[in-house]
């Protein structure tokens, strides 16, 4: 048999390879999609924050936070949080791109005697400092409405005091607790919100710094992955669980102590509206306890434990975690001006025990 390839054979065998070289050409650019980096026309910027204050705020969530106060609305029945929305600016101004921030005391509706918007509204325009947890939550970026529940997407939540010039204007530091019909939703709405999807960015707007503020923007969805799957519906805050917390991951340690607050990691299921857990496959979540709540110092008290670990019932608010922001921040590696996701997003500050 001759070497030599017939006219039609040397055609269909260079057809072949032009498909074979395009089928790898093809294969290469879709591995290089794949590990690629997000770019920053994949991700829009929805909120930031400073990268001082993110680092301050992973170690002290507990804080103080200085703000102008603008007005307070009226007190929330149990069955819509049994609060009040106070809404404020941050004084200082670096901290976001967003400058309103609402305050929000727990457990107001269940309270006697005092008339606390009214009393609460004597001080407008006031500067103000409001103490409890900071919570960052994608609930009201677009959704807000009047003087006491602004655009925002930073809340002290739960506000634990108030004080406004030398005068003590509220303390619920003792107030925080599950209400008789304190309202949670459905475990289909917690799961989504579970789901969140989160990325960081330093500098992905391009503009060269050079005032020494690093802004890091925040994008987010809630969903499987970052597609068309995952949308941003209005996000939701109350969430019911039972929970079973792994006692080796109670912080501070005993014989530590942190600044207000205490955390753990635990196993959890949603729990529906009719009080029953829903599903049987349960997700880790990381818990805040707030100094001067009932579940601070029961959680404090199983550092000591040993044995069968309890079934707690609870009730929270979802936040975003700050700290799983900032380990990703001080990575050595983080490639600056590129959208970088963060593992384990979600946390939730814990009201208390059903």
């Amino acid at each position: 048999m001759s070497g030599s390839r017939s006219p039609a054979v040397a055609r269909r065998w260079k057809e072949v390879h032009v498909y074979n070289s395009r089928l790898v050409t093809f294969a290469l650019a879709l591995l290089i999609i794949t590990v690629s980096p997000l770019s920053a026309q994949s991700h829009e910027s929805r909120f930031e924050l400073t990268e001082a204050f993110l680092t301050d705020w992973a170690h002290h969530p507990v804080r103080d936070v200085e703000v102008k106060l603008d007005c307070a609305g009226p007190v929330h029945p149990p069955k819509d949080d049994c609060e009040i929305h106070i809404g404020a600016q941050l004084s200082d101004p670096s901290i976001s791109d967003f400058q309103n921030v609402v305050l929000e005391p727990p457990s107001v509706c269940d309270q006697t005697g005092t008339n606390v918007r009214s009393f609460i509204n004597t001080f407008k325009d006031q500067d103000c400092v409001g103490r409890g947890f900071a919570r960052v939550w994608p609930e009201h970026l677009t959704s807000g409405s009047g003087c006491s529940n602004p655009n925002h997407f930073m809340e002290v939540h739960p506000l634990q005091t108030l004080k406004c010039g030398n005068q003590q204007v509220l303390d619920a530091t003792r107030q925080l607790r599950v209400v008789e019909g304190l309202g949670f939703k459905a475990a289909t709405t917690v799961r989504l919100m579970m789901d969140l999807k989160l990325w960081v960015c330093e500098e992905c707007q391009g503009a060269v710094n050079d005032s020494g503020l690093t802004a890091v923007e925040f994008d987010y969805c809630f969903g499987k992955s970052f597609d068309k799957n995952c949308t941003r519906p209005q996000a939701s805050n109350f969430a019911r669980f039972q929970v079973r917390v792994i006692r080796s991951t109670i912080r501070p340690k005993e014989g530590a102590n942190l600044d207000g607050f205490a955390t753990v990691i635990a196993r959890v299921l949603p729990v529906d509206k009719d009080g029953k857990a829903s599903g049987t496959r349960q997700q880790l979540l990381k818990l805040y306890a707030l100094e001067g709540s009932d579940f601070y110092d029961k959680l404090l008290a199983m550092r000591g434990e040993t044995g069968a670990v309890k079934t707690l019932d609870i009730i929270g608010i979802f936040s975003v975690d700050p700290f799983s922001v900032l380990k990703v921040i001080e990575k050595p590696d983080f490639p600056h001006g590129e959208w970088v996701s963060v593992p384990f997003p979600v946390s939730l500050v814990v009201f208390g025990e059903v």
